[in-house]
C-alpha cells in the first residue's frame, strides 16, 4: 500500500483485475476488518462496509479519495519520509504489516493494525494496492486498562500493607476455618505482648505448644477458645462484635479491648478463616473509671453545697438544680430540670435577675448582684458564671446579713447622733478648758505682776532704806572700831546683791514691755536682757511685730520662749542661740535653736523635764512637759529635733492667724 499524496501522473486506465471477483466481493462485504483497494495513484477503488463503520466515511464519500485525505494524515517531514520508504518497499513486492494511529471522519483518533501489498500486471508494473485495517483501539484500551488496574492493585496492596504496618489498631487474620493459625500486624503482636514476628502463632485454638499464655475474659469469666470473636465468626459465618474483652497476662497486667471479627469466604462461599480488628481501650477504660470517680466526687461536692446552685443552658432550660435550691420553692430538682426558667418563674421577667442573667449569657461576663426573693421572703446574693453551654448560678441567703446591716445602720444613726452630741460637748468642754487655761495664764500673769510690784514698790524700797541707815551707821562709827565698820560694809554689799536679785526677779515676773508691744518686740527685749545677764548672743529673726490679740496666748508664748532660752543658758553649753518667728499654713511658728550639746530626743519626757527644769530660783519650774501641755490647751504643739553633740531645734506651732 502506498500512503501519502498521489503523484501528479494520469489515472490508470483500468480497474484492478481480481480473480473470482464475485466471490471476493462477497467475502469482503461480510468481513469484520476494513478492506480497501487503491489504484496506482493511491485513489480508493473499493471501500467495504467494515471500512465505513471503522472510519465513518461512506463508500460513495471514500471512492476516488486518497488515504492522506481521509484517514492517514501526513503532516510532518518525518511522516513524509516514512511514506516514501513504505512506497519503495511495496513496489519491491514486500507485504507491509504494522500499526499506526489513524483518524475518523468525526476527527477522533483510533489505533489500527494493517497489512498491505502492491498488485502488479503481467509486465510487473504496479497497477494498484490492497490493504486490510483492523481497529485495535479497544484492545489497546483494554490492555492499558489492565495495566492501570494492575498498577492500582499493586499500589492498593502496598498501601494496605503500609497501613497494617503503621496502624495503631490491632489487625488479626485467621488462615484456616478453625482459626488454628492466626497472625497479626505489629500492633496486634504488641497488644498480646509477643514479639513482632509473623511466624509466631497467636491463636488460642493452636496446639498447646504454640498457644499463647494470656487469658481472654468477658465480664470477669474466661472465654473458651471456640467462643472468641474470630473463631465464632469463622465457625458461624457472621460478623461478631464485642463491646469489651479483657486480656490478662502472666505478669499480672491487664488490657481491655474492643473486637470486631468478620468471616472470610472462598470462591464456593465456604468459610476459609476470619479477619478481626481490635482496639486497645485500656486508656479509655481507665479514663472512664477516673471520670466515674470524678463524677462521684463532683456529685458529693454538689450535694455538700449549702447555697443555691443551678445550671441553665443557652435556651434558658434548667439542666441541673440542687435540692438546697428547690426545697426553698417546695419542689424537687426533677420539677425544674428540662423546664424554661422564665416560664417557671415569670415574676423575674424584666427584673434585675433577668437583666443580669442575660448579660452573663450574651456578654460572657461574670455578674454579681443582690436582690430580694420573689417567691420567698429572703434576701439573696447571686453570682452568675458564664460557660459555653449557658450559665451557672450560685445563690447565697444573706437575709441575716441584711437584717444585721439594717440594724447596724440604725445603730450608726444613733451613734452618729451620739457622736454629734459628744462632739458638741467636747467642743464646749474644750472651749471651757481653753477659757480656763486663758484665765489661768492671765491670773498667773496678774499674780506675777502683783508680786513684781511688791518686790519693786515695797521690798526694794525697804532694802534701799536699810542700806541708807547702814551708810549712816558706817560713817558714825569711830575709826578705831575698824571691825564694826568692816561688818557694816559686808552687810551693805549683801544688801546690794539682794537688791539686784529682787530687781531682776521683778522684771522676770512681769517684763515691763510684755503688755505694750508685739511678741517679736517682747522677745527681742528678752534677748537683750539675757545677753546682758548671761552673756549668750541671741539672734532674733522676725519680719513683723507678730501682734497677738489673745493676751493669754501672747503671755504664754513669751514665757515658753523665755523658758527655752533659760534651758539653753543652764544646760546647753551653747555659744549662741537663735529665735525665728514666721507665719505658716498651720499658724504661727516659733523656732528656737542653739549650737549646744543637745540631748537624746527618745528619752522619756519626764526625764528630759527633770534635767531641763529650773533649780536656782532665777525662774519658775516651767519644763518641756509643761510647755507641751499648755500649748495643747490652746490647740498648739511642740516639735523637738536634737541629738547629743549636734545642738537642739525646738519649734512651737499654734493655730493663730496673723493679727489674731
Amino acid at each position: 500500500m502506498h500512503t501519502g499524496d498521489p503523484d501528479e501522473s494520469s489515472l490508470s486506465p483500468g480497474l484492478i483485475d481480481l480473480q473470482n471477483p464475485g466471490v471476493m466481493a462477497g467475502f469482503l462485504e461480510i468481513a469484520f476488518d476494513a478492506a480497501v483497494t487503491f489504484d496506482a495513484q493511491e485513489r480508493i477503488t473499493y471501500w467495504n462496509p467494515a471500512a465505513e463503520q471503522m472510519y465513518g466515511w461512506t463508500a460513495q464519500e471514500a471512492l476516488g479519495k486518497t488515504p492522506a485525505k481521509l484517514f492517514w494524515l501526513v503532516n510532518t517531514p518525518e511522516e513524509k519520509k516514512s511514506r516514501r520508504q513504505r512506497q519503495s518497499r511495496l513496489k519491491r513486492g514486500e507485504t507491509l504489516r504494522g500499526e499506526h494511529t489513524s483518524c475518523r471522519k468525526d476527527g477522533s483518533s483510533l489505533r489500527v493494525q494493517y497489512a498491505a501489498r502492491a498488485v502488479f500486471d503481467a509486465a510487473g508494473k504496479v497497477i494498484g494496492y490492497q490493504a486490510i485495517y483492523r481497529d485495535i483501539s479497544a484492545g489497546e484500551l483494554a490492555l492499558e486498562k489492565s495495566k492501570e488496574n494492575e498498577e492500582s492493585l499493586r499500589a492498593r496492596t502496598e498501601e494496605i500493607e503500609t497501613l497494617l504496618e503503621v496502624s495503631p489498631i490491632a489487625i488479626f487474620v485467621a488462615h484456616d476455618p478453625d482459626c488454628v493459625r492466626i497472625s497479626g500486624n505489629p500492633a496486634g503482636y504488641r497488644m498480646v505482648g509477643l514479639p513482632e514476628n509473623p511466624e509466631l502463632n497467636i491463636s488460642k485454638s493452636a496446639p498447646a505448644q504454640e498457644r499463647p499464655t494470656y487469658g481472654t475474659f468477658r465480664n470477669g469469666v474466661e472465654v473458651p477458645a471456640q467462643d472468641l470473636p474470630m473463631q465464632k465468626a469463622a465457625r458461624l459465618g457472621v460478623e461478631v462484635r464485642e463491646d469489651e474483652l479483657e486480656l490478662r497476662f502472666e505478669d499480672g497486667s491487664q488490657k481491655f479491648l474492643y473486637a470486631f471479627a468478620k468471616p472470610l469466604f472462598d470462591s464456593q462461599g465456604k468459610s476459609r478463616g476470619a479477619i478481626a480488628a481490635m482496639l486497645d481501650i485500656s486508656d479509655r477504660r481507665r479514663a472512664e473509671e477516673r471520670l466515674e470517680r470524678s463524677n462521684q466526687k463532683l456529685n458529693e461536692i454538689l450535694a455538700s453545697i449549702q447555697d443555691d446552685f443551678y445550671v441553665i443552658d443557652r435556651d434558658w432550660i434548667f439542666v441541673y438544680a440542687n435540692r438546697q435550691f428547690t426545697s426553698k420553692l417546695g419542689k424537687e430538682p426533677e420539677d425544674l430540670i428540662g423546664n424554661n426558667v422564665w416560664k417557671m418563674f415569670p415574676k423575674h421577667v424584666g427584673m434585675i435577675l433577668e437583666e443580669n442573667f442575660r448579660a452573663a449569657m450574651e456578654k460572657r461576663e461574670t455578674r454579681r448582684f443582690e436582690m430580694p426573693g420573689k417567691y420567698t421572703d429572703a434576701w439573696y446574693k447571686i453570682t452568675v458564671f458564664p460557660s459555653p453551654e449557658g450559665i451557672t448560678v450560685l445563690g447565697s441567703d444573706i437575709s441575716e446579713r441584711k437584717h444585721a446591716e439594717e440594724a447596724l445602720r440604725d445603730h450608726q444613726k444613733q451613734l452618729q447622733l451620739l457622736n454629734e452630741t459628744l462632739e458638741q460637748q467636747v467642743q464646749e468642754k474644750t472651749a471651757e478648758v481653753r477659757s480656763l487655761a486663758s484665765d489661768l495664764v492671765k491670773a498667773v500673769q496678774h499674780e506675777r505682776h502683783r508680786i513684781s510690784h511688791i518686790l519693786h514698790d515695797d521690798l526694794q524700797q525697804r532694802i534701799y532704806g536699810i542700806r541708807m541707815q547702814l551708810t549712816f551707821l558706817h560713817d558714825e562709827l569711830q575709826r578705831e572700831n575698824e571691825a564694826a565698820r568692816k561688818e557694816v560694809s559686808d552687810i551693805e554689799k549683801q544688801l546690794a546683791e539682794i537688791l539686784e536679785v529682787t530687781r531682776h526677779l521683778s522684771i522676770d515676773l512681769s517684763p515691763p514691755i510684755l503688755s505694750d508691744e508685739g511678741l517679736s518686740h517682747a522677745i527681742h527685749w528678752l534677748a537683750i536682757q539675757m545677753g546682758q545677764r548671761y552673756g549668750l548672743p541671741i539672734d532674733i529673726q522676725a519680719s513683723s511685730p507678730f501682734a497677738i490679740a489673745d493676751e493669754a496666748l501672747h503671755v504664754l508664748l513669751f514665757n515658753c520662749v523665755r523658758e527655752l532660752l533659760f534651758n539653753i543658758v543652764k544646760h546647753a553649753q551653747a555659744s549662741q542661740a537663735m529665735v525665728a518667728l514666721q507665719w505658716a499654713d498651720a499658724g504661727l511658728q516659733i523656732e528656737v535653736r542653739d549650737d549646744g550639746r543637745g540631748f537624746p530626743v527618745n528619752l522619756p519626757e519626764r526625764q528630759v523635764a527633770e534635767e531641763m527644769s529650773g533649780e536656782d530660783g532665777l525662774r519658775p519650774n516651767f519644763g518641756l512637759s509643761t510647755i507641751r501641755h499648755q500649748l495643747n490647751l490652746f490647740g498648739g504643739r511642740m516639735e523637738i529635733q536634737s541629738e547629743p553633740g549636734t545642738g537642739t531645734r525646738i519649734v512651737l506651732i499654734v493655730p493663730v492667724v496673723e493679727g489674731g
